[in-house]
């Protein structure tokens, strides 16, 4: 038995992947994503629309928060600055006091910038939750 007979028949057949078209023209499409149900998205927007109205109920609470469609992708952040809501809480969560989110992460905001997120989510919660209960009855 020489090599060539060897390499013959421990050889395995060739895998063909599927071509791509060249030009990108049109858009590939995976095996894996479902078709869109029309129900679905028409209770995303609907979803959407009410939790934009919740947010803006809100920022009328706290002035010092803004809700932007440009600014982080329309995520609550504190006035004149990129520092969202959900930061500053996760920042709060790590280091477990105000003083030291301001101290160690965000020492750019002032402390009643810090409590006025703190006081957006908590209001956030309370008028999301009494929205539920509405719907609940």
């Amino acid at each position: 038995m020489n090599a060539a007979d060897f390499e013959k028949e421990h050889s395995h057949p060739r895998r063909e992947w599927p071509r791509r078209s060249s030009d990108y023209s049109e858009p590939r499409e995976a095996r894996w994503i479902l078709p869109r149900k029309t129900a679905n998205v028409k209770r995303k927007a609907q979803f959407q629309q009410k939790l934009l109205a919740m947010l803006i109920e809100c920022c009328a609470l706290h002035p010092k928060i803004e809700v932007d469609q440009e600014i982080q992708g329309g995520a609550p952040c504190i006035e004149n600055s990129r520092v969202t809501v959900d930061f500053v809480l996760d920042r709060l969560s790590v280091h477990g006091s105000v003083r030291a989110v301001m101290k160690r992460s965000l020492p750019q905001l002032a402390e009643d910038q810090v409590r006025d997120a703190i006081a957006f989510a908590r209001d956030f919660l309370e008028i999301a939750c009494a929205q539920i209960e509405t719907n609940d009855r």
